[in-house]
């Protein structure tokens, strides 16, 4: 397809694990639809776990205090009875919960707050999606449909058995009727008695689940029409039995799993519902409902779960929007995205129904079947003829499914999606569909070739790699596409691969790829499937789509991968620290908020930070700056790699300051980013020449990097000035194990500014940071924060500089250094290397001697050597010595008389230790 917790205990005395949600209103979230108040949280593997009333709840005494303040209501662990598996796709889902709280505080603020714990993997909010469903006046049709999905010579081969389950995950069921009482998957283990006689966690689910409001009668009416009857009837309707329609699993039963919240008709538990049918033993899961995706880990878990773990097929409706977008469930990867067909194999569109919608179509779709003008089953044993809806496509493909299953157990879940798939009937050379190759899937659901054809494979590549010689993809690059080569059905040999992109920026290298031979489910992984070149005159940021077809003897199939290039950003990683390198002045993010920010030890600890200056005059204070909101530098020259002859990372890019309009300086800033392996030392260099283009002499400018860190939870930080290293920087008052850190290198009046971020201070980010807070922070000593509360508190930092004047064409350079440690002490003596090793290569007026006494022993000391000169070294022979460089790496040194042997040593920085039973030291030695 596509590619314990402890609250304390007077809390948790309030909860169980069955707890109905209260009746949150749903928000916009973006373009999607959310409950408010509610987030859905998975807690870490490595987590701490205390049981508590039969759920598991996170061992964290900061998380406790967190969810205090935000008002925690409830909590719900969704799905202790989990199956737990071992496969490589298997995942755990057992510490998700659903958390409801009371205070009046944005989803995404308690989002981007829990996101911050170690013990949270992740916390997103909790989706809202509908039916995708539309009827017209009640009368009956013909189920032309039956006929064009070859269904009757299908029954021929296989009728399906009632060993095999269909869940319909959907909205309100009437069961009670006529074509659905006999097709229910009753669960006779736990008939209706007031106990959970099968212990399953449900009491009474003996027809099913209310997963919404939490009972055992899926039945209660909603507000949408009964749409979960209209399903259940198209995949599983009593046939033969001289009513009504036919269904098309024939003798599979259906589960009925409602999902609707009865008072609104919403989907707002579709994913609970899915893992509740997979866990009830259905070999098929169907979702006729969907909506617009944000980054959503929890949904990706419940399809691997449902898919891996238990081995169940989702199948789901690809949207009634007639256009290209692109809904979920459907479009995940492992779910059979289905899309609507009408009588002639056209795709359905108001022209060919009496319907105002019509089928979605793009990429992400799997395959068709007829989605209109048919009979479908409703209430009261009643019938009414489809006006349109991908709801009905979807089952039809579900009961296919079902019939495969039972004629070939075999077959995992995803090989019988494949099997549908690979074996559909191709649509594309249909007039009416001309404008719509390749977006309405392989075709056209034909379950009698899906039982009959078991010659085919099915290929994707997986995993897909684009390498090039940088770590990002840029202008004039040639890329190379390396990945997993998959096969999920039948053996096969001499498939090539031919790729085409409708790109006027690319040129392919290599354009087609031959495998040999394949054997069913297996991988091959391949280092160069094919190889493009990128135009040097390309745009900074464009999207390519790459089409890649697999050809063979009676075998023809595609997929589709999409690469997004942005070259305005790009991430980089070096020692123990991952950021974004933008182009704009902002660290670690981009202009629409996306980036790595910065992650130490894999822990995110900034918010956001980034470069400002600005003037002296408090009473008409004039900024530029680029975070908590502008972002006025527009960019000249986009971030690009260059070389360094002393560091192991450097990157450069320009931008000027003419999006801050009245507010700009007609200032140019070359900013260039450094960094170097060096053992226990962490560090990033930000070197900044900022030249006034402009002709307008400035006085009395300042200078800075602001700094938002959070680490781990950003309510317990502390900020503080140390004047040895000269620096300004945050640690946890709760763990004291990881510590970030600013000092400004170049040679500037240096000042520093702790934001105490608290309602009622002068200084208060979560309003407006407006431009007189930056200039306070620019002009101000402050150099303690979070220090008057026990915990600590929600704080920020600023380093600056002093420029007295800048004259037209002069240019002025700001250099700071953002520095890492575990403990202060390791934070202290990284912020002491930087400096020493920046002064050593770039600030030229300290004073050089190439003669040295052991009297000489600050750790700061510098010495100065041209490349084969000696060091001269009063009573050497009463000392021992070694010499490594920055990488650790130790060279041999000869003693003679007072002069200490230097001479083979190349350029570069080195650290020369001397000691004997009275002196130990170390100083640096510059070899230039």
């Amino acid at each position: 397809m596509k590619n314990s917790i402890t609250i304390i205990i007077s809390l948790l005395l309030l909860f169980n694990c069955n707890i109905v949600f209260c009746q949150n209103a749903t928000v916009k979230y973006g373009d999607a639809e959310i409950i408010e108040n509610t987030i859905i949280v998975k807690l870490t593997s490595n987590s701490l776990f205390k049981s508590y009333n039969g759920g598991l709840l996170p061992v964290s005494k900061t998380l406790n205090m967190y969810l205090q303040s935000i008002g925690i209501e409830k909590y719900i662990q969704l799905y202790p009875n989990a199956k737990i598996d071992t496969c490589y796709n298997c995942v755990d889902i057992r510490s998700i919960f659903k958390i409801s709280y009371t205070q009046k505080i944005e989803v995404d603020e308690v989002i981007r707050n829990l996101n911050r714990f170690e013990e949270i993997e992740y916390a997103e909010p909790s989706l809202v999606h509908y039916p995708l469903l539309s009827v017209n006046d009640p009368k009956l049709s013909g189920q032309y449909n039956l006929g064009l999905i070859d269904i009757f010579r299908a029954w021929d081969i296989s009728m399906s058995d009632s060993s095999i389950v269909i869940g319909i995950v959907d909205t309100e069921f009437d069961l009670n009727h006529e074509d659905l009482i006999d097709k229910v998957a009753y669960n006779y283990d736990d008939e209706i008695d007031g106990i959970d006689n099968d212990n399953d966690g449900f009491i009474d689910n003996f027809r099913g689940w209310d997963m919404a409001n939490n009972d055992n009668d899926p039945s209660k009416t909603a507000t949408s029409g009964y749409h979960g009857n209209m399903v259940a009837g198209v995949a599983a309707a009593h046939t033969n039995n001289a009513r009504g329609i036919a269904g098309v699993a024939y003798n599979a039963r259906f589960l009925p799993v409602k999902v609707a919240k009865t008072e609104t008709g919403y989907i707002s538990a579709g994913y609970e519902g899915i893992v509740y049918a997979a866990d009830h033993n259905c070999a098929v899961i169907n979702c006729s409902w969907g909506g617009v995706y944000i980054e959503n880990m929890y949904a990706i878990d419940i399809i691997r779960y449902a898919t891996f773990n238990r081995n169940a097929l989702v199948v789901a409706a690809a949207g009634n929007n007639n256009n290209s977008s692109v809904l979920y469930p459907a479009s995940l990867d492992y779910v059979l995205s289905v899309g609507g067909t009408a009588k002639k194999d056209e795709k359905w569109t108001p022209q060919n129904s009496t319907s105002t919608g019509g089928s979605n179509w793009n990429h992400f779709i799997d395959l068709s079947a007829p989605a209109t003008l048919y009979p479908v089953v409703t209430s009261n044993n009643s019938y009414i003829t489809l006006s349109g809806g991908t709801s009905c496509a979807s089952p039809q493909v579900a009961g296919a499914a079902a019939i495969l299953k039972s004629a070939r157990p075999n077959l995992s879940a995803l090989q019988i999606g494949e099997q549908l798939k690979v074996t559909a009937d191709y649509i594309d050379t249909i007039p009416y569909n001309s404008n719509y190759k390749d977006l309405l899937g392989y075709g056209r659901l034909n379950v009698y070739k899906a039982l009959t054809d078991s010659l085919l494979p099915s290929i994707y590549l997986l995993n897909e790699n684009f390498v090039s010689k940088n770590k990002h993809i840029l202008s004039g690059d040639t890329v190379v596409v390396a990945g997993m080569l998959t096969n999920y059905l039948k053996a096969y040999s001499n498939i090539r691969i031919s790729v085409t992109a409708d790109n006027e920026y690319l040129t392919f290298v290599s354009d087609s790829f031959l495998i040999d031979t394949i054997q069913e489910n297996s991988s091959k992984y391949t280092d160069s499937v094919f190889i493009f070149s990128i135009a040097s005159d390309a745009p900074d940021n464009f999207v390519v789509n790459f089409k890649l077809e697999f050809t063979a003897n009676n075998y023809r199939s595609y997929q589709y991968i999409t690469l997004d290039i942005s070259q305005n950003s790009f991430d980089i990683e070096i020692n123990k620290i991952t950021t974004t390198v933008t182009g704009n002045g902002m660290i670690g993010i981009t202009d629409n908020n996306t980036g790595k920010k910065i992650r130490y030890l894999d822990n995110e600890i900034l918010f956001d930070a980034g470069l400002f200056y600005g003037n002296s005059n408090i009473l008409y204070p004039k900024i530029v700056s680029c975070f908590r909101g502008t972002s006025d530098f527009a960019v000249l020259e986009k971030p690009q790699y260059i070389t360094d002859s002393f560091f192991d990372l450097a990157t450069q890019s320009v931008f000027n300051d003419k999006k801050a309009l009245d507010r700009a300086y007609g200032f140019t800033t070359t900013q260039k980013i450094f960094s170097k392996n060096i053992i226990n030392h962490d560090f990033i260099i930000y070197s900044n020449e900022i030249v006034n283009t402009s002709a307008n002499k400035f006085t009395d400018l300042y200078f800075g990097i602001y700094a938002d860190f959070e680490i781990y939870n950003p309510e317990y930080n502390e900020a503080r000035y140390d004047a040895s290293s000269n620096m300004i920087y945050v640690f946890s008052k709760e763990k004291k194990n990881l510590f970030a850190g600013i000092t400004v290198l170049s040679e500037n009046n240096f000042s520093h500014y702790a934001i105490d971020n608290v309602l009622g201070n002068t200084v208060y980010l979560n309003d407006v940071f407006s431009e007189l807070e930056k200039q306070i922070c620019l002009l101000n000593k402050r150099s303690l924060a979070g220090v008057n509360v026990v915990n600590g508190n929600d704080v920020a930092v600023v380093a600056s500089a002093y420029e007295k004047e800048i004259e037209p064409n002069d240019t002025i350079t700001f250099v700071y250094s953002i520095v890492f440690g575990t403990s202060f002490e390791k934070l202290q003596s990284t912020a002491l290397y930087v400096k020493n090793m920046y002064d050593s290569l770039y600030n030229k007026t300290n004073t050089e001697t190439t003669y040295l006494t052991p009297v000489d022993n600050s750790p700061n000391a510098r010495f100065y050597l041209l490349e084969g000169e000696n060091l001269k070294f009063e009573n050497a022979q009463n000392y021992s010595f070694s010499i490594h460089d920055v990488l650790g790496r130790a060279y041999n040194i000869e003693v003679k008389n007072d002069m200490i042997i230097t001479e083979n040593l190349r350029k570069g920085y080195y650290l020369l230790q001397y000691g004997n039973k009275k002196v130990q030291n170390t100083i640096s030695i510059i070899i230039r």
